[in-house]
């Protein structure tokens, strides 16, 4: 049997201070521009599914006059079952490798755990934006929910071949579906298209920037975030927004607005992963051990992680955008 020669704690104390759990699962890394994943709500839950109705149909709401009859509708909510989805990453490290490079063991370690969180917090981002529930480990990205949230969430910026260029007025439109006036918002696109969003507005005067302080536990020690917006509404930006369509001489991607508050978008995790372990926002890290009958450390990283939204009029997305400047 392979033996455990280091507990997670005492690697945490052995020097390890970057490794800290929430800033590598949320994808505080600063080679990506994905800074979306750090604001999602945060729901712990017991076992690894998350269970909860989602809001698809309201009834309807009529005005009749006292002698006209009153027509009957229904409100649909539909129960939901979420499976957490695990992304790992097993290191292995052998001795000759640490004395060939000549790694002391005080920092082999914490070089592979530091490129193992960055690649984690990469795949996590990818699957938040395009994650397909049929063949993504039931995770639910933001593509994937714009499409099942029916075509009331949806709007057409352009229908020509080559798009339309994004204007303020796509903002607003997009800001006028959405049901949820009161709760947080945000806008999440790819880099490219804020580029041009910079350009449109910063023609006019300044860019306007909000402060976006997290209110979900996760930035306490730290100052609010101070980033782009419109018309009050953050804008994040993710690198794992996919083409939608090409076109000769260009590209075009989608936007996303998504509600962050209690009908919101939501990451959920274990409390404990499956050995019953407590997890940090859904990371837990085994023992590294000694593969037997090798020379080399094994070491697992996991991250158990999914997504839900608790209404389809918590998501809108603006279709056939192109990118100008590039």
């Amino acid at each position: 049997m392979a033996s455990s020669t280091l507990t997670l704690d005492q690697l945490l104390a052995s020097g390890l201070q970057s490794v800290d759990p929430v800033l590598f699962t949320l994808g505080l890394a600063t080679f990506t521009h994905d800074n979306f994943t750090r604001v999602i709500p945060a729901k712990p839950i017991d076992g690894i599914h998350d269970i909860y109705m989602r809001e698809t149909t309201r009834p309807t709401v009529s005005l009749n006059s006292v002698s006209e009859a009153v027509t009957e509708s229904q409100a649909v909510r539909t129960r939901y079952t979420k499976e957490v989805g695990h992304l790992h990453a097993q290191l292995s490290l052998d001795d000759k490798i640490i004395m060939g490079h000549n790694l002391g063991s005080g920092r082999a370690w914490p070089e592979q755990l530091d490129l193992a969180g960055l690649e984690i917090a990469r795949k996590w981002g990818y699957y938040v934006a395009e994650g397909n529930a049929s063949t993504d480990a039931d995770i639910e990205g933001l593509r994937y929910l714009a499409n099942n949230a029916g075509s009331s969430q949806k709007y057409v910026a352009a229908t020509t071949t080559t798009g339309a260029s994004l204007t303020t007025v796509i903002l607003d439109k997009m800001l006028e579906k959405l049901a949820f006036k009161n709760q947080p918002a945000a806008f999440v696109m790819c880099q490219a298209h804020l580029t041009d969003y910079k350009q449109v507005v910063q023609a006019n005067g300044a860019l306007p920037t909000i402060e976006f302080q997290d209110d979900f536990g996760r930035f306490n020690s730290q100052a609010p975030l101070n980033i782009p917006s419109y018309a009050g509404v953050p804008i994040f930006t993710s690198d794992h927004i996919a083409v939608e369509t090409t076109y000769s001489g260009g590209s075009k991607y989608r936007i996303y607005l998504v509600s962050l508050g209690p009908q919101g978008l939501r990451y959920f995790y274990p409390k404990t992963d499956k050995r019953g372990r407590p997890t940090a926002l859904g990371l837990t890290m085994d023992d590294i051990h000694r593969k037997e009958g090798y020379t080399e450390d094994i070491l697992g990283i996991h991250h158990w992680a999914g997504l839900s939204l608790l209404s389809n009029l918590g998501i809108v997305h603006a279709v056939n955008v192109k990118i100008t400047n590039t």
